[in-house]
Order: structure tokens, then C-alpha cells, then sequence
């Protein structure tokens, strides 16, 4: 609960959603990596709002696929490019 997964299938090259992130702050979610360090990324009022109205779980939010060249394609472009190969 509260966490989130990729597509186990597709790894960063997925083009879809698998889990909705857990929005904390703002509209903002903390990130720890493997080196040790942390940071945290605003999402965008399209993916944030997304976020909100998905709760934990929800199987009708898996496979969703953001409309091209939009702000909430943007953010998972930017979580599946720091995905490890």
C-alpha cells in the first residue's frame, strides 16, 4: 500500500501505468534510489489530479495509457527513464 510498481512485463519500456503514486505534499511524491539519495518530483495538475481520484489498488487505473504529447505522458516518461534496465 502506498508504494508503486512498473509493468513487470515492459520495464521502462512500458507506455502505460501500472499502479497509481501515492501524492503527498503539494502534489508531490518523495523518491529514495539505490545510491542513498532522495528527491522529490512535482507532477503535473493532469497527473496529480489522476493520482487523487485513483485509489489504491484500482484495477481500472492498470494499462492506462496517457494521451500523447501530454503533461501526464511526460511525468511517466520521466519516472520510466530512471527505471534500472
Amino acid at each position: 500500500m502506498n508504494s508503486w510498481v512498473i509493468n513487470g512485463t515492459l520495464g521502462k519500456n512500458s507506455n502505460s501505468w501500472s499502479d497509481p503514486l501515492t501524492v503527498w505534499h503539494s502534489g508531490k511524491s518523495n523518491f529514495g534510489y539505490l545510491d542513498g539519495h532522495a528527491d522529490t518530483r512535482k507532477w503535473s495538475r493532469e497527473t496529480e489530479e489522476l493520482f487523487s481520484k485513483t485509489e489504491d489498488g484500482d484495477l481500472n487505473f492498470r494499462g492506462r495509457i496517457p494521451d500523447p504529447g501530454s503533461d501526464e505522458e511526460k511525468d511517466l516518461k520521466w519516472l520510466l527513464k530512471g527505471w534500472p534496465e
